[in-house]
């Protein structure tokens, strides 16, 4: 899976942020697959709104992008001390909900041509 360049752009993530969404993406279709076929059939839903719900709250403050990754990133780990595995199952679900625009905005262009 691919993440559109516009998308990563459009949302004015810098060059490392970009480079973590792509790089997490080689786990993204795991993360999903694990989602949808959880025995709680509302997991990947639960998952979701709470995303969102974190971004919502982040996206409000008006702080930058960057930021909101990070303190995204740090909602993740859930204070969790963090290590390799970690920071990798971090970015893999952190890229699955942000391709499926859970967290960030998909670009306009995108989304009026996927309809």
């Amino acid at each position: 899976m691919v993440v559109p360049a516009t998308k990563l752009e459009f949302n004015n993530l810098s060059k490392i942020y970009q480079n973590r969404i792509r790089l997490g993406f080689q786990n993204a279709g795991t993360v999903g697959e694990y989602l949808l076929n959880h025995p709680d059939p509302t997991f990947d839903a639960k998952i979701a709104s709470v995303f969102k719900g974190k971004y919502d709250e982040l996206k409000i403050q008006a702080i930058q992008p960057d930021e909101i990754m990070d303190c995204l990133y740090e909602f993740t780990l859930g204070g969790q001390q963090n290590s390799t595995p970690r920071e990798v199952a971090v970015w893999s679900l952190l890229a699955h909900l942000f391709e499926k625009c859970t967290i960030f905005e998909d670009h306009p262009f995108e989304a009026a041509t996927a309809q």
